[in-house]
């Protein structure tokens, strides 16, 4: 083959994988929360650890991608790490599809889902790729100079203060947990739902009837709900100003959170189930919506221009830490005790219902 001919194919693929690289590492940032929670329901690591992880991977990739473009002998040093973080991402790719495994692996973030095989056989071919290169690009015998080495110190510090490390909330591994197993009453939502109708409720034990020795009436389920769980702070207590503008206590009383991203199909099916179930006077405790998207997103995932719940439009900084997997998330809350939460597949319209059934 023509010398400069094969000269111009291996720039070719080299600066389509460094370009790969380089858009590895931004795509990850839009948002990087989306990405930290693609990588804590993977189950590698949880909010109080994935910041330094994420911001230090991401550095890492630009860095790679821009360094295997200089024309320096430092060259093969890039060429070297390259090959070994696609090894250990291949490695991962790899557990992840004997797991079975085919959600988005997160290589490009949430910009550009990609499943865990898709993603090896790219990487795959990238390491053919630099495997090649790395022998037949012409060495070049100079010296990097120190101001072009410090640019790689720049790159970090940009991604530290641009994405400042934001203080991760309670979480399963600091919140209080309930130490009680929470039971379901054996009887269905339209049972349930007649009973409350004509106060009807089941009799108190023994410890409500002696509170309540002078006062004939049995407790209902919300009162033995706050009865049981002792005050302690969820990972919803920020939340105390809604987008109406009135204030709230999300740790006091009994309520339901529905965190909600606006262009999940799955949330806005979800958001439905609450919909029919508030018609039909189906909701027994107070529900607010946490939200991540823009109002004009609204006519499409409501049916019309404002939620018909209380809600709170969040960024992507509060919204991504309070799931541990994909959304929807629905919480159960007493006295900011997660007394029930459903997530992910979990939140359909039969776990939806039976959260309305928790009583004890």
């Amino acid at each position: 083959m023509n010398p400069e001919l094969l000269k111009k194919i291996n720039t070719v693929l080299l600066v389509t994988v460094s370009i790969l690289f380089i858009l590895s590492g931004l795509s990850k940032l839009f948002p990087i929360q989306s990405f930290e929670l693609l990588l804590i329901s993977q189950g590698l690591f949880t909010w109080e650890n994935v910041q330094i992880f994420s911001r230090g991977l991401i550095s890492l990739e630009l860095i790679i991608g821009v360094g295997l473009l200089l024309p320096y002998k430092h060259r093969s040093y890039f060429f070297s790490a390259a090959l070994f973080l696609l090894a250990v991402f291949s490695l991962q790719l790899v557990f992840s599809i004997v797991r079975g495994d085919t959600d988005n692996c997160g290589c490009f973030g949430t910009l550009l889902p990609m499943s865990p095989l898709a993603a090896l056989f790219k990487n795959i071919i990238a390491v053919g790729i630099l495997s090649y290169l790395k022998y037949r690009v012409e060495p070049v015998d100079r010296d990097m100079p120190l101001a072009i080495m410090s640019f790689g110190l720049v790159i970090p510090i940009m991604i530290m203060s641009m994405f400042p490390f934001v203080e991760p909330p309670a979480t399963a591994s600091t919140q209080p947990s309930v130490q009680e197993e929470v039971q379901m009453p054996q009887k269905s939502l339209d049972e349930y739902l007649k009973e409350k109708k004509d106060q009807e409720f089941n009799q108190p034990d023994s410890q409500s009837l002696a509170k309540n020795k002078n006062d004939e009436k049995p407790l209902t389920p919300e009162e033995k709900l706050l009865e049981r769980y002792a005050p302690t702070t969820s990972i919803f207590a920020g939340f105390t100003k809604l987008d109406s503008d009135e204030n709230v206590s999300p740790d006091k009383g009994v309520k339901i959170f529905a965190v909600f991203s606006l262009d999940c199909d799955h949330c806005k099916e979800a958001a439905k189930h609450f919909e029919e179930l508030k018609k039909t006077g189906a909701l027994p405790y107070r529900t607010i919506f946490v939200l991540f998207g823009e109002p004009d997103q609204f006519p499409w995932f409501f049916g019309e221009s404002t939620p018909g719940f209380p809600y709170l439009l969040v960024g992507p900084e509060k919204f991504f830490p309070l799931l541990s997997a994909a959304p929807p998330r629905v919480v159960l809350l007493v006295n900011g005790n997660v007394v029930k939460s459903l997530e992910g597949d979990a939140v359909n319209k039969k776990g939806i219902a039976d959260l309305m059934l928790v009583t004890k």
